[in-house]
């Protein structure tokens, strides 16, 4: 009988979300660094009728960045000059 002793410190190395798809198999989908991976049932069984699922990876597709546009330079303040006559700390 094997003990938590008998294991070294473990953590995690992503999330896996479960999913159904089309056809409403099982699997489950996450990502791993620049690495989209996806846990799927195979077709096949081992010799004692035990479950095999294969860990597939694929490059993840980028992210979408945020395209708005930002505020223009007319919009911001000068922080750098007191607007004030320029006596620090007075607003």
């Amino acid at each position: 009988m094997s003990n938590a002793n008998d294991y070294p410190p473990s953590f995690r190395l992503t999330r896996m979300y479960r999913k159904k798809s089309a056809t409403g198999a099982t699997y489950f989908s996450g990502r791993l660094g620049g690495a989209k991976v996806v846990l799927v049932k195979s077709k096949e069984t081992a010799e004692d009728g035990t479950e095999i699922w294969s860990l597939l990876a694929s490059e993840a597709p980028q992210k979408q960045q945020d395209t708005r546009p930002g505020p223009r330079e007319s919009d911001q303040r000068d922080f750098a000059r007191p607007s004030n006559g320029g006596s620090p700390g007075a607003f």
